[in-house]
């Protein structure tokens, strides 16, 4: 069986948290658990600070893991191999929005105390806020480059893809390499999945990829506009543009070049046909070289694509948008709930009230409020309180 926690559920679960500090105005023992929490991500389903693969030029990657003890680039041999299959990834994993909100609130919460919860390298050197920082930063640079190797110019994504990137002893956690060498491919021709849905396939488990990819365009539009994109051997390529941006106008484009802003469900699905058209309509590519059984008329596949006009797009004006979004979110008529497109099963509802969230803005310019100003007199560590026992063994003194 599994093992371990799984990378997806553990950033959405710690984002939640990071809103509930904000809402609950930051009290500084809740603050103190997220922090634990955003180290805790950092360290079990990164690889902070130990396993990562080295640019040319330097930068470190932390390819995010499918769970605490397996995937990501976990070796295959040794005391820290994968439990389960090698060099396997999901990009609908991939959280980048979430990143940055967990890096932005440990930037803004840091405390002193908080440096005994960083763990040491495997070498026995300490590590810092900095370091942690650097692991988020290399965690969206790495998914965005695999994103570019595992997607199509529709906004097809691929549910499992390899990143086998091996160093020369097959038990290292870190060398220089690039994860995406070989993408979609595991090395040059194998294949493999972490779960019942298909490799290098558009399917259930790459659906997520679009509306996570929303989330990190509406938080943070700069810097989700701003993704240095890497050749097959680990040097950048000028003049290529891939972000969230890019790839949310390609979804976007997708409806408007196959169909038309109607509430009909037929026109609609000319746009994702992976039925009869899958390469006419550019849904199977080098980066997804295979057909899915999930498709288009199932809610948990159809929803995710309609974030896609959220990011602004010099193809289709803001008047057309609303068409668009219109005859998307009319598919299901949400005063009843019935029909194909009111799924109320737990990922279908999951899917539709995300991408629904989306569209309708409840997602934020720079995420959560950052805390207020503290003294030093505010801030309350274990370091501060008086011990609960003296030597003598009665309780101390209040």
């Amino acid at each position: 069986g599994c093992h371990g926690s799984s990378a997806d559920a553990d950033s959405d679960a710690i984002m939640g948290m990071i809103y509930l500090a904000s809402a609950l105005k930051h009290p500084e023992d809740f603050v103190d658990v997220v922090l634990r929490a955003v180290v805790a991500f950092a360290s079990a389903d990164l690889g902070f600070p130990d396993v990562y693969r080295t640019l040319p030029g330097g930068t470190k990657l932390f390819v995010p893991k499918g769970g605490s003890d397996w995937g990501g680039v976990l070796p295959t041999h040794g005391p820290y191999k994968t439990s389960q299959v090698p060099w396997c990834y999901s990009p609908g994993y991939f959280a980048p929005g979430h990143y940055r909100v967990m890096r932005a609130f440990a930037v803004n919460n840091w405390r002193p105390y908080a440096n005994a919860y960083l763990p040491p390298r495997l070498a026995g050197t300490s590590t810092t806020l900095d370091d942690l920082t650097e692991a988020f930063d290399g965690a969206v640079t790495a998914g965005y480059n695999i994103l570019f190797y595992s997607s199509c110019d529709s906004g097809s994504v691929s549910n499992w893809v390899g990143i086998m990137s091996e160093c020369e002893s097959p038990e290292a956690l870190h060398c220089p390499g690039v994860p995406w060498a070989h993408t979609p491919y595991v090395g040059e021709a194998g294949t493999c999945t972490a779960s019942g849905t298909s490799f290098a396939a558009y399917g259930a488990e790459a659906s997520r990829a679009m509306w996570r990819i929303a989330i990190d365009f509406l938080l943070y539009p700069e810097w989700a506009t701003k993704v240095p994109i890497y050749d097959r051997t680990g040097y950048e390529l000028e003049g290529t543009v891939f972000n969230a941006q890019t790839y949310l106008n390609r979804i976007a484009n997708q409806y408007k070049s196959h169909s038309q802003p109607r509430s009909d469900p037929v026109e609609l699905w000319k746009s994702w046909d992976t039925v009869r058209h899958a390469d006419e309509l550019k849904l199977t590519c080098p980066g997804v070289p295979f057909t899915a059984t999930a498709n288009w008329w199932a809610a948990l596949m159809s929803y995710p694509t309609f974030v896609g006009f959220i990011a602004p797009n010099s193809a289709i004006p803001s008047w057309e948008v609303n068409q668009w979004m219109d005859a998307l979110v009319g598919l299901c008529d949400i005063t009843t709930m019935t029909g194909k497109f009111c799924d109320t099963s737990y990922f279908g509802a999951g899917q539709e009230v995300l991408s629904t969230m989306i569209l309708s803005g409840a997602i934020k310019k720079g995420g959560p409020l950052p805390p207020p100003s503290r003294t030093n007199a505010d801030i309350i560590s274990d370091a501060s309180l008086p011990p609960l026992f003296s030597t003598g063994g009665a309780a101390s003194p209040a």
